[in-house]
């Protein structure tokens, strides 16, 4: 009887994710993985990219892998306790990553004295929709139906701290 080939190697997921707040030099880390995570109409200029990594009024904190290679980011609006968009790089998806990120930029959010938090999510994107869910956020009652976002039908969603 012949031994059978040997089984691809599978990628081990990371032991752990290092959260932290971004510095001025993740930026150009940060647009790569901003394209890596988005489609072209969904991505966000280099320069506001940029800001995020330096403004005051922006909360950004980034994943990083095993090799500390940025995974994830998100970025979410101090004063207003908006989460402005949430990013995972397709070969870190499915492993928590975005789910780490929310946390963290909800409780930064919550630290600066917002009492909602919001965001506006793409209604055909269920993976998003089910993350958002599981983190408290429910779809917000004042709106009617899906708001147009960039062209796309997008809910807005809700939570409270």
């Amino acid at each position: 009887m012949e031994a059978s080939p040997p089984s691809p190697p599978v990628s081990p997921l990371p032991s752990l994710y290092t959260i932290r707040a971004a510095r001025r030099d993740d930026a150009a880390a940060l647009v790569t993985c901003d394209r890596e995570s988005f489609e072209p109409s969904d991505q966000w200029a280099t320069d506001a990219l940029d800001r995020a990594t330096t403004s005051m009024t922006q909360l950004t904190r980034l994943a990083f892998d095993d090799e500390m290679q940025l995974v994830g980011f998100v970025v979410a609006d101090r004063s207003r306790g908006r989460v402005m968009k949430l990013g995972v790089a397709p070969r870190a998806r499915r492993r928590g990553v975005g789910r780490r990120l929310l946390d963290a930029a909800l409780l930064a959010l919550g630290g600066c004295g917002n009492l909602t938090a919001s965001l506006l999510v793409d209604a055909k994107n269920g993976g998003a929709l089910a993350l958002y869910k599981s983190r408290g956020f429910v779809r917000d009652a004042g709106a009617l139906g899906a708001e147009q976002h960039d062209h796309r039908d997008a809910v807005r969603m809700l939570r409270d701290f």
